[in-house]
């Protein structure tokens, strides 16, 4: 992307850990007009009758809520659950400041080692173990991108009280509990209250402009480009599903017509990003064979949630088959 093109997009980001996780080298590399973050939906009719007003914030929280809600004699199955997919992991990890990778989370230079045997992935796993031995967590046993659709399942027959989910939902998780009775909050994702919150990452997606394009098709994908975050546009579609709303100008026409105040579900994400601390950790990872990496670390949770083996040996294992793949993808790299 040309330096102008660069230029013309970076005043549009609205949110700086957006804009962080797309710049490299100082350059806004494109235009992330989808996006999301990983957020806590409540169903504040379970947490009311266990005496409880606010969501929970931090996992300490979470624990002590569960233990209120599951002694109601109407208990839900569960208390809580989430989406076995690595994006949680990443998540939770870098709430606490802690990268994904090295050479400052493969922004300072191409990372060479992911970091998954540590500190705070020790002290998640060993959290989220400790929930599903005590039945608050369900865990379905699916992985990855099936594991979406066992929460959605539970959450609204109200088998769990709480869900971690995208925000890229949160139209359909207030719609949820309209339809079934039951009153939905959204709050921000909790966090290790022993190392405190820093900031958490954004998902979603991007739209790119290829280098080495002529100047007539440029102009063209760019029109493109500006005509998908034009206000209107990016408020509509931040609307009918709960992605964020990067742009000013598109937040501006939001507040204007009290979207906010009428529908505060769907500020969380966005207020949740716009409170992060922007760290390399909170930017986000830069590795090679992101898929395949995430991939192992959703087994390792699928491991230590289903077998009795040490967090810290299952971790040490999936890192070494990380940076296996790692090494391999960077040598392929390397000789092209």
């Amino acid at each position: 992307m040309t330096a102008v093109t660069s230029a013309r997009l970076k005043k549009h980001s609205r949110v700086a850990p957006v804009r962080a996780y797309y710049t490299l080298d100082g350059q806004f590399t494109s235009m992330p007009w989808n996006t999301s973050s990983a957020i806590y939906f409540n169903n504040m009719s379970i947490l009311n009758a266990a005496g409880i007003d606010t969501p929970p914030a931090t996992w300490a929280e979470i624990d002590a809520a569960c233990e209120a809600i599951m002694a109601l004699e109407d208990h839900p199955e569960f208390c809580w659950t989430f989406p076995n997919h690595g994006w949680f992991v990443e998540q939770w990890v870098a709430q606490q400041n802690e990268a994904f990778a090295n050479n400052g989370n493969g922004r300072d230079a191409r990372a060479t080692e992911v970091t998954i045997n540590t500190p705070a992935a020790q002290a998640l796993m060993s959290f989220l173990d400790e929930q599903a031995a005590k039945g608050y967590l369900y865990y379905s046993g699916a992985q990855g991108g099936n594991s979406w659709g066992t929460v959605d399942q539970a959450f609204s027959t109200q088998q769990v009280a709480m869900a971690a989910y995208s925000s890229s939902d949160t139209a359909v998780y207030t719609q949820v509990g309209v339809d079934n009775g039951f009153e939905v909050v959204a709050s921000f994702l909790p966090y290790n209250q022993e190392t405190g919150w820093t900031g958490n990452l954004i998902g979603g997606a991007s739209l790119w402009l290829t280098a080495g394009l002529s100047p007539e098709v440029e102009d063209g994908a760019l029109s493109f480009l500006l005509y998908m975050i034009q206000p209107e546009n990016a408020a509509s579609w931040h609307q009918v599903t709960g992605y964020i709303a990067i742009t000013g100008a598109a937040n501006e026409l939001l507040e204007g017509e009290g979207w906010f105040e009428t529908n505060p579900n769907f500020r969380v994400a966005a207020d949740q990003l716009a409170q992060s601390t922007v760290t390399p950790a909170t930017s986000g990872a830069l590795v090679g064979a992101f898929p395949s990496i995430r991939n192992v670390v959703t087994q390792a949770v699928d491991t230590v949630l289903l077998t009795d083996q040490p967090v810290a040996d299952v971790l040490a294992a999936a890192q070494a088959e990380a940076n296996q793949i790692l090494a391999d993808y960077n040598a392929l790299a390397a000789a092209e």
